[in-house]
């Protein structure tokens, strides 16, 4: 087993919590957690059988021991603030507080096979990766929970390195049989942003699995003004009604309410300055996802017991009907423009 102690730093409030919901806390098997989501999203399998099958071996299951390990050599101690954080009244609770440091020991065995070598630097990587696409807790898709790895040499001060960087990562973490492609991009306008996006050449997803269509990344911005965009941007999807619900009116107990993923990530990456002494400016990020909203198979699927219910009793109803699924579509399409706007160009 190779082993490593990795450092991370709090860049906004982290809502993450144990049994106790009153009480903040850094939990590892969340990390850990996040670390299988972005690999799967950065992957994008059509085969859920063969995401299955890797995911077992590069993270363990039930019935495999995992290669890597995440644990804590001494107790953590860092400072947790209550109530609201983000003057943002939708976002409350306890939190542990911006700038807290908390390390733990990377453990991982080295796996070699024909899909070639995954060692320590491959879950480094991953975790890198992790903490630059998403945080961590409650609110992680509304820009909380953000966090970095602590690295003395870090030297990133412009979204083009920041991307770079990115798919480096995302390159170095990706499997032999992917079935996309990798598209750089620099938006050369007043706001200026670099763009990383996700070309796939197959238009069949597992069901209940969003990949990654497109990483944004904007020019530095102060925190505060991070976190004004961040409250502009939740206050546009309450104006504009984005809800991502479905009542369904079912019979019984096949009555079924079911909440779709939302497509999108607000998150961010520290820009690193020469001046120490200079406020602390981030990078807004954008991750836009494929495969949150609604289809035919994932109907079918989510509803079964309703569609079976419905035969049986002679019924026509549709569950969901093609105006629903069009507003919807139409609705996240939406979202993701207030979220460009917003946290990319400020508007």
């Amino acid at each position: 087993m190779e082993k490593e102690m990795i450092s991370i730093i709090t860049v906004t409030h982290m809502f993450s919590h144990g049994a106790n919901q009153n009480k903040a806390e850094f939990r590892l098997p969340e990390l850990k957690s996040s670390m299988r989501y972005w690999w799967r999203a950065c992957n994008g399998f059509s085969d859920i059988k063969e995401m299955k099958e890797r995911e077992n071996i590069l993270f363990g299951s039930t019935s495999q021991i995992s290669p890597i390990s995440l644990k804590y050599k001494k107790e953590q101690k860092y400072k947790t603030a209550q109530s609201n954080n983000c003057n943002n009244k939708d976002i409350t609770g306890s939190s542990i507080s911006i700038g807290q440091k908390i390390s733990f020991e990377l453990k991982a065995k080295k796996i070699d096979e024909k899909k070639g070598t995954r060692d320590i630097k491959f879950y480094k990587d991953l975790l890198q990766l992790s903490s630059i696409l998403g945080g961590l807790g409650k609110y992680a898709r509304k820009g909380q929970g953000v966090f970095y790895i602590e690295n003395k040499e870090e030297n990133i001060s412009s979204s083009v390195q920041l991307i770079k960087k990115i798919r480096e990562l995302v390159e170095n973490i990706m499997e032999k049989n992917i079935n996309f492609k990798l598209i750089e991009k620099k938006e050369s306008n007043t706001f200026g942003n670099s763009r990383l996006e996700f070309s796939y050449k197959s238009k069949k997803w597992p069901q209940n699995y969003p990949y990654i269509e497109k990483i944004i990344v904007g020019n530095p911005i102060k925190m505060r003004q991070y976190i004004n965009r961040i409250n502009k941007t939740l206050s546009s999807r309450q104006e504009n009604y984005m809800e991502y619900n479905f009542d369904v009116k079912g019979y019984g107990k096949n009555k079924k309410y079911k909440r779709y993923a939302c497509p999108v990530y607000i998150t961010c990456y520290p820009c690193f300055h020469k001046k120490s002494n200079q406020e602390q400016e981030v990078f807004p990020i954008i991750v836009l996802l494929k495969n949150t909203t609604l289809t035919d198979d994932k109907i079918k699927d989510y509803y079964k017991d309703y569609f079976e219910h419905s035969k049986e009793s002679g019924k026509k109803d549709d569950i969901i009907t093609k105006e629903e699924r069009k507003r919807v579509k139409d609705l996240y399409e939406n979202f993701k423009n207030i979220c460009i706007d917003c946290m990319i160009f400020g508007k």
